[in-house]
């Protein structure tokens, strides 16, 4: 018998077990040009519909095929996760716990080329996903490379997965940004958001006081919204991600440098470079992945090794387990969850004793539109990839019919197209500073997201 035959032929049983015990079978990925792997087990239903598919210490990034997703694209949303979590590039996350909570929570990030209802209805409903579009994905105009007219939004994405799911749970005392109403339960950056806003405002003031140095004005952003668009902006200044949108930024943030960030923050300043996390992204020479190159992130991720012995590796390995909820969870719970020291990927997080100090955080229903009622979703949607609302669907007679008429518009805006006033908009509509759809609402935190100005009166279904 060929030795070459037999060495092959047995394998096959070790690599059935492996499958069979719902593990990914990861031939040969390696950073930064070929991160491909095959997703979890209980997500591999979404192969057909998003065969591009990568894992970078565990978070899966689900994309279109190369003709809809291109490959450059893909690859430097890869690059860039991974960057974020292992800034010093030695092929171990900087802080495991970080991607623990997030694979906990079994967030990731869902490419697209345009918003399709037949895709969406492929994402896994366990799946709690931040979706970039491919004409958002500028890989040249990345990291310290944007300007006043060329963002990349896969910065702005990542991270906010990375806070929302990851540091603003682990480190709440210092980065949690749930929020429940009790001024004695505010978090650190919460304390230096209010600060730079120059006021507490659980909502959107009418105006913000003069000398406020962030002043969104969102209506639809929340307080754990803008506590997340402060990090953002925060952490991208401190790291030179923001110099050249200074002017751009003013209506917003007037914080774009590190300088005037310690300047004007001061304590804002510190929070982010004194150590908190064991991430290197956060602190004064964290790098913003993607600088200086048309490749973006594949061409500044190169990391000195492919895997990790003792901690948390690229391929997933040591970062802990994967969670298997299918329903409706409030991610908040998870504030203060601890998880035992071993970098063992079979870790289970450890939730915080009824005697912790960590304020209790119950959901509320949300009010929503009585069943006689019948009312337009207020929030803008996306149409033909420019942001539009029921008032512009309607304001024109000649035109309402066929603006009515495209895909999704009925459902959003009922009362101005006779559509069905008890359903769910099927369009992807405005959230805080992102654009949602209603089974994101229903996915996690529903009660919380319903509560969300205009999302109940959208979402009727979900929030009823």
């Amino acid at each position: 018998m060929n030795m070459s035959s037999f060495k092959y032929s047995s394998m096959i049983p070790v690599l059935l077990l492996l499958l069979a015990n719902g593990l990914s079978l990861v031939l040969g990925a390696t950073y930064p040009n070929s991160p491909d792997t095959e997703p979890p087990s209980q997500w591999s239903s979404m192969s057909t519909t998003f065969p591009q598919h990568c894992a970078p210490f565990g978070i899966s990034i689900f994309g279109l095929p190369s003709n809809r997703f291109p490959r450059d694209k893909f690859l430097h949303v890869c690059n860039m996760m991974a960057q974020f979590l292992d800034n010093d590039q030695d092929g171990c996350a900087d802080d495991i716990n970080v991607v623990k909570m997030i694979r906990l929570n079994q967030a990731g990030l869902l490419l697209m080329d345009v918003e399709n209802e037949a895709d969406l209805n492929n994402v896994a409903s366990s799946f709690d996903e931040s979706t970039l579009f491919a004409s958002k994905v500028i890989p040249s105009c990345s990291g310290s490379s944007e300007t006043a007219t060329c963002k990349d939004e896969t910065i702005e994405e990542a991270l906010d997965l990375i806070y929302e799911y990851g540091v603003s749970l682990f480190y709440s005392d210092e980065f949690g940004q749930c929020y429940d109403g009790n001024l004695q339960a505010l978090s650190e950056i919460q304390v230096q958001m209010d600060i730079a806003r120059g006021g507490h405002f659980p909502t959107v003031p009418t105006s913000y006081p003069a000398g406020a140095v962030f002043h969104l004005n969102e209506p639809s952003c929340d307080y754990d919204c803008m506590t997340s668009e402060f990090f953002y902006y925060a952490l991208t200044s401190l790291l030179g991600g923001q110099d050249a949108r200074a002017s751009y930024n003013m209506d917003e943030w007037e914080a774009s440098t590190a300088q005037d960030l310690q300047t004007k923050l001061p304590q804002m300043y510190s929070l982010l470079t004194k150590g908190v996390t064991s991430m290197k992204l956060i602190a004064a020479n964290g790098v913003l992945p993607g600088t200086g190159s048309s490749a973006g992130a594949t061409a500044t991720y190169n990391p000195s090794s492919q895997t990790c012995s003792t901690g948390c590796g690229l391929d997933g390995s040591g970062c802990g387990v994967l969670g298997n909820s299918s329903g409706s969870i409030n991610h908040c719970i998870y504030e203060g969850t601890t998880f035992a020291p071993s970098p063992s990927s079979t870790t289970s997080p450890t939730r915080p004793s009824s005697t912790t100090s960590s304020p209790t955080r119950s959901p509320v229903q949300a009010p929503s539109p009585t069943q006689s009622s019948c009312v337009d979703s207020p929030q803008p949607m996306r149409i033909n990839g420019k942001s539009r609302t029921c008032t512009w669907v309607g304001r024109n007679d000649r035109r309402k019919d066929k603006r009515c008429a495209k895909t999704g518009v009925r459902d959003h805006c009922p009362l101005t197209c006779d559509g069905d006033c008890s359903a769910d908009s099927k369009k992807r509509f405005q959230i805080g500073a992102k654009f949602r759809t209603c089974r994101w609402v229903a996915r996690k935190n529903t009660a919380k997201r319903c509560q969300r100005s205009g999302v109940a009166e959208t979402c009727r279904s979900t929030c009823s």
